[in-house]
């Protein structure tokens, strides 16, 4: 009977280490969207008030990201194993990351029924390039990397 190859193990860091990520990365980019793009005038409550539109923007990227850390988190988790050198251990997670952050957010919001425009492919494009490289960056992190 021939000897059966050892099976892969999940690495179960993921699990915590997408949702800090995300939570991280979704509050950045989340406070510096929401100071940049603040209204100046207008009717509304955080018109003219781009501390509070900083602040919610932190708040909806913290729980989008959290989200998205989510499920990169756990696509890593069955698909990098702690046995893979650092290098292509980066790779894989920056892609995973590029891949799954993007398909989370419009996911929530074809749920929230958002409509989006060509203006929304901007914003779209900057979450794929931060969790690729926050993602590759944690990956390099890990402990018992080879």
């Amino acid at each position: 009977m021939p000897a059966l190859p050892p099976r892969k193990v999940p690495d179960a860091w993921w699990l915590l280490a997408g949702p800090t990520t995300g939570i991280v990365v979704g509050s950045v980019l989340g406070a510096v969207v929401g100071f940049l793009t603040t209204p100046p005038d207008g009717v509304g409550p955080l018109v003219g008030d781009p501390v509070g539109s900083a602040v919610l923007g932190g708040v909806v990227g913290r729980t989008l990201g959290v989200l998205a850390g989510l499920v990169v988190g756990a696509v890593l988790m069955v698909v990098d194993g702690r046995d893979r050198p650092t290098s292509t251990a980066r790779t894989r997670a920056a892609v995973v990351a590029a891949l799954c952050c993007p398909a989370v957010l419009l996911l929530v919001a074809s749920i929230a029924r958002v409509e989006l425009g060509g203006r929304d492919i901007a914003p779209l494009a900057v979450v794929t390039v931060a969790a690729a490289v926050a993602f590759a960056w944690v990956a390099g992190r890990a402990p018992d990397r080879a």
